[in-house]
């Protein structure tokens, strides 16, 4: 019997595995942790498969749960919620074939080993449906979606667990209308956990289409004013060549009178001149910062604000456009509003390298000190309802990659970090 036993957590640990590798993010393609993690929760779960029933679920998740550990490289998050979901399904899994079975054979919901075998590997049905929703869900999806979602399938998979061990735990023969009673209960209740797991794919696939349609706006505004720039060039270098003309000819004209010194002045004042409006052509390798870096940049110069800008190459990347253009854009759209204000404006843009993290760090001057104990910075902005949300997008974002988004105001200068995780 003790084969069966291994067999059967084999089973369970193989497709709840399985379920989890397709779903998250793999630190190797190679197989072979997979396997040695499988085998290695059979082991454990084989140690405790004769206790209690609510015990055995508990184990179970925390058996998923640092398999998926050592497997992902995805946030904590979701691997919760993977972990949560894949327990959940095999408890419910548990509580529909083992009423079927118990229906067909017209006997106590006490089971033999044999078909609590043949119930663990009947359960593979009822992950397909889960599957095919989770895997539809944009990857990135936010942090608190993720969290809301683990903790409904916590509370999914405690109440199934305590109905299943109160089914299987029953030593009395039950009638065929109560087999029938639960195995319609328990069909109801997987039908209600997979209405809440496709509420949830469908709501990061509308967030995720939000996005898109953002980053779309978003970026037709940022490249009207690249064309405006772009029209503006061409008039002064129209303006330009209009006047070296006049300039060579007067320089020629001072040099045939021999008046070098006028003319090597005049050549001077000529050179400097040469000095066009700088088109702003940024290449950091993603096309979605690069519109938005050129724009703000283009907006400093307009406005007087020296602007500095040092980057990493970003195409090896994998942070999602809207993402790169949101934070972006809040965090030169903050700094701008407050330099413009100060004496001697400027505005320091550095996206660098540190550690595990890809940082984006801008720094301003402010007209005055922001307080250290305020939670939630106030836009001076007069469209206040648009921008007051900034600081909590750029916020999401961060968290949303498993980072954090600081800021420091020290002697009127200010300085917000973002740190995004670097996933492999």
């Amino acid at each position: 019997m003790e084969l069966i036993d291994i067999g059967a957590c084999l089973i369970e640990n193989t497709i709840g595995f399985v379920f989890s590798w397709f779903l998250l993010s793999r630190k190797s393609r190679n197989v072979l942790p997979l396997i040695a993690v499988i085998i290695t929760g059979t082991a454990v779960k084989f140690l405790f498969y004769r206790a209690s029933a609510l015990a055995g679920y508990l184990l179970t998740a925390v058996i998923f749960f640092i398999g998926n550990m050592i497997l992902s490289s995805e946030r904590i998050s979701k691997k919760v919620a993977v972990s949560m979901t894949g327990t959940h399904i095999i408890c419910i899994s548990d509580f529909i074939f083992g009423s079927l079975i118990a229906l067909i054979s017209i006997k106590s919901f006490i089971l033999l080993r044999t078909e609590w075998l043949l119930i663990k590997a009947l359960s593979a049905v009822a992950f397909v449906p889960v599957f095919l929703f989770l895997r539809k869900i944009p990857k990135n999806s936010p942090n608190k979606f993720y969290s809301f979602f683990a903790g409904t399938m916590s509370g999914f998979c405690i109440v199934a667990a305590v109905v299943t061990g109160a089914f299987c735990g029953s030593a009395m023969t039950t009638s065929r209308e109560n087999m029938i009673a639960a195995v319609v209960v328990a069909l109801l209740f997987y039908g209600a956990s997979i209405i809440v797991i496709g509420f949830f794919a469908e709501l990061c696939i509308g967030v995720n289409r939000e996005q898109k349609l953002l980053l779309l706006e978003t970026n037709y505004k940022y490249f009207s004013e690249q064309i405006e720039i772009r029209k503006e060039n061409e008039r002064a270098m129209k303006k330009f060549r209009h006047d070296i003309i006049n300039y060579l000819s007067d320089i020629r004209g001072l040099i045939s009178m021999n008046e070098t010194d006028s003319a090597l002045k005049l050549l001077e004042e000529t050179a400097g001149k040469a000095e066009l409006p700088n088109p702003d052509l940024i290449n950091t390798g993603n096309v979605f910062a690069d519109v938005v870096i050129s724009s703000k940049a283009a907006v400093c110069r307009r406005k007087g604000i020296r602007f500095e800008f040092k980057s990493v190459p970003l195409a090896e990347y994998k942070i999602e456009a809207a993402d790169v253009s949101s934070l972006l854009s809040n965090l030169l759209d903050n700094a701008v509003e407050a330099a413009k204000k100060c004496a001697d404006p400027y505005v320091k843009l550095n996206i660098f390298e540190h550690n595990i993290y890809l940082v984006f760090r801008v720094e301003n001057r402010i007209s005055e000190d922001v307080q250290s104990d305020i939670l939630q910075l106030k836009t001076t902005k007069k469209d206040s309802a648009l921008h007051g949300c900034g600081m909590e997008i750029i916020r999401e974002i961060a968290e949303k990659y498993n980072g954090n988004f600081i800021w420091k105001s020290e002697n009127k200068h200010f300085t917000a970090t973002v740190f995004i995780k670097k996933y492999e």
